[in-house]
């Protein structure tokens, strides 16, 4: 009777052991790879967002608990302003603490060009004065308005991987940003001199060049997950899909 109890208690032992090893795995859940879906909660949404006059917007709860987390938005910083090009452009926002953006930090500086040219037209002498804000120097002897830290979105592409030791930055951050500028206009005429005045923006340094589909990566609590899109013409989104983790186990 005695052997009878431990043949039986053996059986029990080896289909508990079964079953644990037949238990899904979702495997090393600290690090993802983009557009691979084991165990990720994904949205499709083919949904584009192009601002109107100034700023469009739309909202993604990644998560499923009712609680926005991202805003993705197509904004336009000028306006209808006689004589300038719209200052296009994408960004990415974080819309609560639970949430950050796989990011870069990057130094960022601003440079300040200002040039003058002569011309003439018969007896009257034509002077252009440009100024110019840039985020890169184009000439020596160019002045630094400001230097500051930011954050820039570390593009990702199909099969990249992110981890949760990443740098991850709960921010708001320009995705993509177009020049701008106004044309040249008139600031003092005389019968033999006139002076114009230009201003122009050069602001499309460590922003995304648009066109080609890429995913942002995203740290929802320690959730990770993504964000794919399109961008094109600078300010229009074309958001494909969103995914994010079901379980770190």
């Amino acid at each position: 009777m005695k052997n009878v109890f431990i043949i039986i208690a053996g059986l029990i032992f080896l289909t508990i052991s079964c079953k644990k090893e037949n238990k899904p795995s979702h495997g090393d859940a600290s690090s993802i790879t983009m557009g691979d879906y084991t165990n990720m909660l994904v949205k499709q949404y083919d949904t584009m967002i192009v601002r109107d006059l100034f700023f469009k917007s739309f909202t993604i709860d990644l998560n499923d608990d009712h609680i926005d987390d991202i805003r993705l938005a197509s904004f336009n910083l000028n306006g209808p302003m006689m004589g300038c090009y719209p200052d296009n452009g994408t960004s990415i926002t974080c819309l609560n603490q639970n949430t950050s953006l796989a990011s870069t930090l990057i130094t960022d500086t601003v440079f300040f060009n200002f040039d003058t040219t002569y011309s003439s037209n018969g007896s009257t002498l034509i002077i252009f004065i440009g100024s110019r804000q840039s985020c890169f120097r184009i000439k020596p002897g160019d002045t630094i308005i400001s230097v500051k830290d930011q954050n820039k979105i570390e593009p990702l592409h199909l099969n990249n991987k992110i981890s949760r030791t990443d740098h991850f930055a709960s921010d708001s951050i320009t995705i993509t940003h177009g020049s701008t500028g106004c044309m040249p206009f008139p600031v003092y005429q005389t019968p033999d001199t006139i002076i114009y005045y230009s201003t122009t923006d050069l602001n499309h340094c460590f922003t995304l060049p648009d066109e080609n589909v890429f995913y942002i990566g995203i740290k929802c609590q320690e959730k990770l997950g993504w964000i794919k899109l399109l961008i094109f013409d600078e300010y229009k989104i074309m958001l494909l899909e969103s995914a994010v983790q079901k379980g770190i186990e």
